[in-house]
């Protein structure tokens, strides 16, 4: 198998081998060799560490975005399959929530968050205006949740369109000291202007930067 991955040290000739090849090479210490060898991508260092046991297989996620404007390309995100299946994805049944009253809504955020080990806001333009979508954040916070955003204004939307970069939802969110839960948590932007490749960078991305948020919490 090592031999193999050296004569073919391709990014995507080695995440073949090594998703076919994962029980073998899990086993040695072959695969983080080559991990750092060949600079391959955090994707592939997660598999590692779940397989050492390191992290779980999924992590259960609440996804936080603005339904009206950025459902199509919060949809992208689902597809990327990098979290369980029983994430929370706001949508999910929120065309039933948003009719009911208030408290009614509060309750559900609030059930589905418990259930979470980390929040990530996917964040458009308007994102950081949204009043259910601070809430989110503020809850996240009080059960002592990772927390981190993604920027995806890259995305294109149903009609084949991006949008303008919206600003730091996390800016007007302050922690139990009154500091702005901005200066503790990451908003990872994509540095391209292709959708395609702003879809395959966070999907190469989103696996470390919800670990990190998990591990690197602000304080409460």
């Amino acid at each position: 198998m090592l031999d193999e991955v050296k004569s073919q040290p391709t990014k995507y000739v080695y995440l073949q081998k090594c998703y076919v090849h994962i029980e073998k090479v899990a086993k040695g210490n072959e695969f983080i060799d080559l991990l750092i060898k060949y600079s391959v991508s955090s994707k592939l260092f997660m598999i590692y560490k779940i397989y050492k046991g390191q992290v779980s297989v999924m992590r259960q996620v609440f996804f936080s975005f603005e339904y009206n404007k950025d459902v199509w390309r919060a949809s992208q995100i689902r597809k990327m399959n990098v979290v369980s299946k029983s994430s929370t994805f706001s949508d999910n049944d929120w065309e039933t929530v948003k009719s009911k009253s208030e408290a009614s809504i509060k309750k559900w955020i609030n059930e589905q968050m418990a259930m979470r080990s980390c929040i990530v806001v996917l964040i458009g333009k308007t994102t950081s205006t949204r009043k259910w979508v601070k809430y989110e954040i503020e809850k996240a916070y009080e059960l002592k949740k990772g927390i981190v955003g993604i920027y995806i204004h890259g995305l294109k939307n149903e009609n084949g369109d991006q949008t303008e970069k919206g600003s730091n939802p996390f800016y007007n969110v302050f922690t139990n000291n009154g500091e702005r839960l901005s200066k503790y948590v990451t908003c990872y932007d994509p540095p391209y202007k292709s959708s395609k490749f702003v879809y395959d960078d966070i999907s190469n991305n989103i696996d470390d930067l919800i670990e990190n948020a998990i591990e690197n919490k602000p304080p409460q």
